[in-house]
């Protein structure tokens, strides 16, 4: 970690809802806060039962960190939430985070046949 004394755990789920106020704000949405929490807590049930050491790397290696990050999104169903808006803004930020988000979403799925409907 980068010298602060703050648990692994504690810096991950600062971090994440940090990515996610940075997101909506930048689409000009309010978050989802019940969804945002559970995507929080979401993410901390995959890290706090990782050893210590597994737990300092996800902090320092990004790439693992955001595979984290995404699986939280998508598993407490937050990527559902305003998708049609977030399919058609979130293009161009962070691709980190939000790559193959949208394959998971029904517009893209082709459940919603509209292209308005999609965002698009």
């Amino acid at each position: 970690m980068t010298g602060n004394a703050q648990d692994p755990l504690t810096h991950l789920r600062e971090d994440f809802r940090y990515q996610l106020e940075t997101f909506y704000g930048r689409l000009k949405l309010a978050p989802p806060y019940d969804s945002v929490e559970k995507a929080i807590t979401r993410l901390a049930a995959i890290v706090k039962p990782r050893r210590a050491d597994d737990q300092r790397r996800l902090v320092e290696d990004a790439a693992e960190r955001w595979q984290a990050y995404r699986a939280a999104f998508v598993e407490s169903g937050l990527h559902l939430k305003h998708r049609g808006i977030i399919a058609g803004l979130a293009r161009g930020l962070n691709p980190k985070m939000w790559r193959g988000v949208r394959r998971r979403t029904p517009c893209s799925a082709g459940r919603i046949r509209s292209r308005i409907a999609c965002g698009h």
